[in-house]
C-alpha cells in the first residue's frame, strides 16, 4: 500500500480519543501499514501505542529534541529519544526513527549518527533516517549511512526529485510529506508553505479534467521518486477517499509528464517546503 498516515493530528487535543481512535481504525481498514508520528506531535506517539498494539505495522517516528533534561540535537537526546519512542509506542523494537529537519551543520555532527547507529546494532530501531529537504536532505542521501528519508514531494514541490531518486537507486526507503501540497485547490491556506504551493498551482496553470485531490495523490503515490505517502487528515472519510485514488494507479503518461513540465517550466528557483 502506498498511502501512509501522516500522524500530527493525533496530538492535537480537539481530537478526542474516540475520533483518534476512529482514524487509526480506518487507516488500518483501507490497508495503511506506516503510520508516521514524532515527538514533537503532543499524543501522538502515546496514541498509536495504544491503538496499534502488536499490529504488523510499521511505526516511523522522529526526533532529537524533547527529551529534558538532555540537551537536544546531542547522541545523549538521540538515545533518550529512541528509549522514549519505544515506551511511548509499547515495542521493544522502532520500525524506523527519524532525526527531524535539523540543519545540515547539526546533522554533520558525528554523535547523533553514531547514536543512531548504535540503537540499530542494539536491535531497538530496525531502520535510521533523515526527515527534511534541501542541502540536508542531499548530504544525509549522499553520505550513506541512513536507511530512509522523509521529504516534501507533490505536484506543486518537486525539488527534491533529484536527490530522492538517488536514494532510491541506493535501495533506500522513501516516504513523501505534504503530497497534496497542502490542497491550495481549496483556496483556503492555513500556513506559508501553503500560501506558497497556492501560488504555484496558479502559475503552473495546468488544465486537467480530474478532481484535484485525485491527481495530487496519484501523482504523488505513483512517483518513482517515492515510495508511501504520508497525509495527514482528522476525518477518516479523506483517507478513504485518498485511499480509493491512489489504487487507481499512476496517473497516464502524458499527464504525468505535462505536470513535471510544467515545475521545471515555472520552478526554476522553487525550493523544497519544510
Amino acid at each position: 500500500m502506498k498511502l501512509g498516515l501522516g500522524c500530527g493530528a493525533l496530538g492535537d487535543a480537539r481530537l478526542d480519543e474516540r475520533q483518534a481512535a476512529a482514524l487509526v481504525d480506518a487507516a488500518l481498514r483501507v490497508g495503511v501499514k506506516v503510520f508516521d508520528t514524532a515527538r514533537s506531535y503532543g499524543e501522538s506517539e502515546g496514541r498509536l501505542g495504544r491503538f496499534l498494539h502488536q499490529r504488523a505495522v510499521t511505526i516511523s517516528t522522529k526526533g532529537g529534541y524533547g527529551v529534558e533534561p538532555v540537551r537536544e540535537w546531542t547522541g545523549a537526546a538521540i538515545t533518550a529519544g529512541i528509549e522514549r519512542a519505544r515506551h511511548e509506542l509499547g515495542v521493544d523494537r522502532l520500525g524506523l526513527f527519524h532525526l527531524h529537519s535539523c540543519p545540515l551543520e547539526v546533522l554533520q555532527r558525528p554523535d547523533l549518527l553514531e547514536a543512531l547507529e548504535s540503537a540499530k546494532r542494539q536491535g531497538l530501531v530496525e531502520r535510521i533516517g533523515y526527515a527534511g529537504d534541501g542541502a540536508a536532505l542531499e548530504w544525509a542521501v549522499e553520505c550513506g549511512r541512513f536507511d530512509a528519508f522523509e521529504a516534501s514531494w507533490s505536484v506543486f514541490d518537486q525539488a527534491n526529485g533529484p536527490v530522492l531518486l538517488r536514494a532510491k537507486a541506493q535501495g533506500k526507503f522513501v516516504l513523501a510529506k505534504r503530497p497534496l501540497g497542502g490542497a491550495p485547490w481549496r483556496g483556503l491556506p492555513s500556513d506559508a508553505a501553503g500560501a506558497e504551493y497556492l501560488r504555484r498551482m496558479q502559475a503552473m496553470a495546468i488544465d486537467v479534467a480530474m478532481p484535484w485531490e485525485e491527481l495530487a495523490a496519484r501523482f504523488a503515490a505513483h512517483a518513482p521518486e517515492v515510495d508511501v505517502i504520508l497525509v495527514g487528515t482528522t476525518r477518516a472519510e479523506n483517507l478513504e477517499r485518498i485511499a480509493l485514488a491512489v489504487e487507481k494507479g499512476p496517473l497516464p503518461a502524458g499527464l504525468d509528464g505535462l505536470i513535471r513540465a510544467a515545475f521545471r517550466r515555472e520552478g526554476t528557483k522553487w525550493t523544497a517546503q519544510i
